[in-house]
């Protein structure tokens, strides 16, 4: 379990305690290496040799790379531009172990910026170029780790005021050069496979990272590549049919699917490695080049069925092997493009693309998308700012789809088939049932996959185009028929709630219902009907797990004026009450657990959110047994709401108490316990998953000792600047090293929010764009359910969420303060619900 504590001492005193930055590019050094070693020397030494060897580890020595030949022991090199030379020095330490160092000036002294220990037995290379074309050289390490492993490269860039690894790989062969002449370093390097074999990849920067680009030099291939396997072919005539299979790759990647259709003929025809699949799909590529897509179909069909649904797990999860599969599953969806077939070429680059999860290097991850996002344009849930292909009825307007994210996964709602009203074209009438849908996520809600959710989601309720049905029998009510519409779809905990309008037939009374389903049990309930007494509902809310609705607006064939009554109904109960207190010009209107939130129409007042608890609304029910101890604490408040657990459920509280602070522990228990009894956390009981969270509350000071907080680090590292929705706008943090936490942020309602990488699973990635943002569409999320004014509890206050992304849950903590007092809330397994209780926050009373 990962656990990490928000930086209360910083936050609450307007510091800000800086990051602890490590110095190594590895994570591990050898016995006699100290990792954060960061000695300084005097920079007035002329010996640039001297300059260095205080820096090395422990009785190491400098040594020279083997490449180039003619470098000095010390090279003396400009890296970020400031005119003030860095130091590059390659050393041998222990038995044979070789590291690289890049040192600078800081001051008067000499540090270590980068090192590098785990490089093998021999320096390779190191030298300096300009492999990103900003006139500024990145530094190049090769280090040999052994015959058949080949060496280890790494590339420095200067970032940030330090060096960088931008890109690391393995290679037994290495160059560079602009081979396609667009005035761009490529990057290529060749790593031994079986016999004269070699993996080939070419690299190039994109601006933001080294990204694979193979098919973009086919000058490399036909210049380089196809030469080389010539060779060998002629020197081992029994290679034939590995020689003229590698061939076949390089002419596709070289643009000539002719020659590679040949090559592939001879391969096939002949004995010995590799097996037909591996033939069959750089054939199904020639194919695809040259034109012939029914011949791409079907060599790639013949691939593609060796691949099963758990080995397609698998390689989604990283095992090797992914980048041949994805290939054949992306040429094969774009022959099926080619020839008109959309539904197969989207699930096959819907595949690819899911696959791709287990190897961000695959050259055609981004193609993929884009192609994915043209075949599904035509009918799109646009989610918080992420696109998902569903089903839309011809002629439809595209707002027809509604939809609403949750933790467990998408709802979705469209209608089959539909005829637009005449008279009123901008009005879709379905023909056919209106159905509600419930997408699981299966990579978790931080997913950014197009995904097919029509193929893969659960019906949760239809509704249909009339009420009654025509000529079902007797009609349930007096009156007309209504033609439904889907009007709105919300979502509070496991409940969809939705707004049907109902337009009277042959009358054109509009009205509207509101119905519910519980995602999770598919349990119905008619919340709420308006009669056809000429009243109807509107201003629904929904929220805390209630719904609340005004009746008593004047129907437009009713001159008179019904008085307006507010309800509120409860999902968890099912009870029905009368809401007073509602003013008549109240707008805006926001719900809670404990409270509903409102604005008046009134020009002097429009500005001013007022609150209005709701009846009964007090601590949650397991609280009680402290609470007339915790009310003598001034300015005492508990949460109305906890996270929900299905079926009889019970609470242990271990409370630590003062005369104006405390805090209180809350647990899943097997059994009801006293507070604070042992037994609490003994076992059965016990571990996160029993934990619930936790309160408290406080004078700041007091509230910090209670949690015990640890220094946090600081957000470093490329920014990425993203869109949250709402108008909010936020930042990731990428982190300057691979020791660094990657972070979300974002101030939005004079409260920040961060999502932290506290697995540390995006150390060192680089995301390219905004769209490959880890978290992006749960960070919208959670902007999506904050109330109007933009944090969980009420307006003109100012705190902090931060919400630690680990393998075990999101250990979320959020804290505010009013005056000298500070409240602080933690759930250890979902963001939304430390939010939702920190908004139901209630004044304790004994």
């Amino acid at each position: 379990m990962i656990r990490l504590r928000n930086n209360w001492r910083a936050a609450l005193m307007g510091i800000l305690i800086p990051g602890i930055f490590l110095l190594n590019g590895c994570a591990a050094g050898p016995a006699n290496v100290v990792a954060n070693k960061t000695p300084t020397v005097d920079a007035s030494l002329k010996d640039i040799s001297a300059l260095v060897a205080p820096l090395l580890p422990e009785g190491a020595r400098l040594v020279r790379p083997g490449q180039p030949d003619n470098l000095s022991l010390v090279q003396e090199v400009d890296l970020d531009g400031d005119g003030a030379p860095e130091l590059l020095a390659g050393y041998e330490y222990g038995q044979r172990q070789v590291g690289v160092l890049v040192a600078g000036k800081v001051g008067d002294a000499y540090r270590v910026l980068w090192q590098g220990y785990d490089l093998g037995y021999a320096l390779d290379r190191l030298e300096a170029v300009d492999l990103t074309g900003d006139g500024r050289p990145e530094v190049v390490v090769g280090g040999t780790i052994g015959a058949s492993a080949g060496q280890k490269l790494v590339v420095l860039r200067e970032e940030f005021g330090r060096p960088q690894p931008v890109l690391q790989t393995d290679y037994h062969r290495l160059g560079w050069g602009d081979w396609n002449g667009d005035g761009q370093i490529e990057v290529a390097t060749w790593l031994h496979d079986t016999g004269p074999l070699s993996f080939i990849q070419i690299y190039r920067w994109s601006g933001q990272a080294f990204v694979r680009a193979d098919h973009t030099v086919p000058a490399y291939f036909h210049e380089k590549v196809i030469p080389y396997y010539q060779a060998q072919l002629a020197r081992s005539p029994d290679l034939a049919r590995m020689l003229t299979y590698a061939l076949a790759d390089a002419s596709n990647k070289a643009g000539d699917p002719q020659k590679a259709l040949e090559y592939a003929a001879k391969a096939l025809a002949a004995q010995g490695y590799p097996d037909e699949a591996v033939l069959l799909a750089v054939r199904g590529e020639a194919y695809y080049q040259a034109g012939d897509y029914d011949k791409a179909v079907a060599d790639l069909d013949r691939v593609v069925a060796g691949l099963t649904p758990e080995r397609e797990k698998e390689l989604a999860e990283g095992a090797p092997g992914g980048e041949f599969w994805t290939n054949a599953l992306y040429y094969r969806g774009l022959a099926h493009l080619a020839l008109g077939k959309k539904e197969r070429a989207a699930a096959g680059l819907q595949r690819a693309v899911k696959m791709s999860q287990g190897h961000p290097e695959w050259e055609f991850y981004r193609t993929a998308r884009e192609k994915l996002q043209e075949i599904t344009a035509p009918g799109r849930l646009n989610l918080l700012g992420q696109v998902y292909p569903v089903p839309l009825p011809e002629g439809a307007p595209a707002e027809l789809i509604k939809g609403a994210w949750t933790r467990d996964g998408i709802i979705w709602a469209t209608a089959p088939a539909g005829l637009r009203e005449a008279g009123n074209p901008g009005r879709w009438m379905p023909t056919a049932p209106t159905r509600i849908y419930l997408y699981p996520h299966t990579t978790g809600p931080g997913q950014t996959w197009y995904t097919p959710l029509a193929e893969n989601s659960r019906e949760l309720v239809a509704i249909a185009p009339t009420d009654p049905a025509p000529g079902s029998g007797p009609p349930r009510r007096h009156g007309p028929v209504y033609r439904q519409l889907l009007a709105d779809l919300r979502v509070t905990g496991d409940w969809v709630v939705c707004q049907v309008a109902q337009q009277a037939a042959p009358a054109g009374t509009d009205r509207v219902q509101v119905l519910a389903v519980n995602y999770k049990t598919g349990e119905k309930r008619a919340v709420a009907s308006a009669a056809d007494d000429g009243s109807s509902l509107f201003r629904v809310a929904v929220g805390g797990g209630r719904v609340f609705w005004q009746t008593g607006q004047a129907a437009a064939d009713n001159a008179g004026q019904v008085a307006r009554r507010a309800y509120l109904y409860d999902l968890t109960t099912g009870r029905r009450q009368t809401l007073a207190g509602v003013p008549e010009d109240a707008k805006g209107i926001f719900l809670t657990a404990a409270a509903l939130w409102y604005r008046r129409e009134s020009a002097s007042n429009t500005g001013d959110w007022q609150k209005l608890p709701l009846p009964g609304a007090g601590p949650h029910p397991a609280f009680a047994p402290v609470q007339q101890d915790l009310a003598a604490v001034p300015s005492a408040l508990l949460p109305a709401y906890l996270e929900p657990r299905p079926g009889e459920v019970h609470y242990g509280l271990r409370v630590e108490k003062d005369r104006d602070s405390y805090r209180v522990q809350v647990s899943l228990t097997d059994q009801t316990y006293p507070p604070n009894d042992p037994r609490i956390i003994r076992p059965p009981n016990g571990g996160l998953a029993g934990e619930l969270g936790s309160v408290a509350v406080g004078p700041a000071e007091k509230v910090l000792e209670k949690i015990s907080p640890a220094p946090q680090q600081s957000p470093t590292g490329e920014t990425i600047a993203v869109s949250l929705g709402q108008g909010v706008r936020g930042t990731w943090y990428g982190g300057k090293n691979d020791q660094d936490m990657p972070q979300l942020v974002w101030q939005e309602g004079g409260w920040t929010y961060r999502l932290l990488d506290a697995s540390m699973q995006y150390a060192g990635r680089r995301p390219a764009n905004e769209g490959e943002v880890p978290w992006l569409s749960y960070a919208r999320y959670l902007v999506s359910i904050l109330p109007p004014w933009g944090n969980p509890v009420a307006p003109g206050t100012t705190g902090q969420v931060v919400v630690q992304m680990a393998g075990d849950g999101e250990h979320t903590e959020v804290w505010w303060q009013v005056g000298e007092m500070a409240y602080f809330v933690s759930n250890y397994h979902y963001a939304d619900q430390a939010l939702y209780t920190a908004g139901s926050m209630v004044a304790v009373r004994d």
